[in-house]
């Protein structure tokens, strides 16, 4: 587990909670929840999106860990749906009013969020460079390929 994800929950202990059952979501896609950043203390959600009918699973998200923050920051509708994947799990809800709260009485609370939201950045950001080096590397192949077939 990272750190500053843990040092996140030392804050959250008197959060509202939810019990959910497997394939329940916690939201969907597009809808204009984002008023809670979500936590799960128990189980597994995964985010994933329905775009063109194609179900895309975005993230996995297990004990211990947070998600819904971007929306939440941003004021945007949900980019993903949050589902249960696991038999059950207990969701915590910080929501704006208590994350106001949190914040006013402790700002080190902040400095965690930010943290484990840039450690985030730059985990998707690795994996745009690699998606990007894949793409120019079958780019290349595809140039060589119909070169050769253009000069025979």
């Amino acid at each position: 587990m990272n750190l500053v994800v843990f040092n996140i929950h030392n804050y959250i202990n008197n959060i509202a909670s939810s019990l959910k059952n497997k394939n329940e979501f916690i939201y969907l896609e597009n809808e204009k929840d984002y008023d809670a950043i979500y936590f799960v203390l128990k189980g597994e959600v995964t985010l994933e999106s329905n775009f063109d009918t194609l179900e895309r699973k975005a993230r996995t998200y297990h004990t211990g860990e947070f998600f819904g923050e971007y929306e939440f920051l941003n004021h945007i509708p949900r980019v993903y749906s949050a589902r249960v994947t696991s038999d059950f799990a207990k969701i915590g809800i910080l929501d704006r009013e208590y994350f106001i709260r949190l914040s006013r009485n402790n700002p080190i609370f902040l400095h965690d969020l930010l943290m484990a939201s840039l450690y985030r950045l730059s985990e998707l950001n690795d994996l745009v460079q690699k998606s990007t080096q894949t793409i120019d590397l079958i780019f290349q192949q595809y140039i060589r390929k119909n070169s050769g077939d253009a000069n025979g």
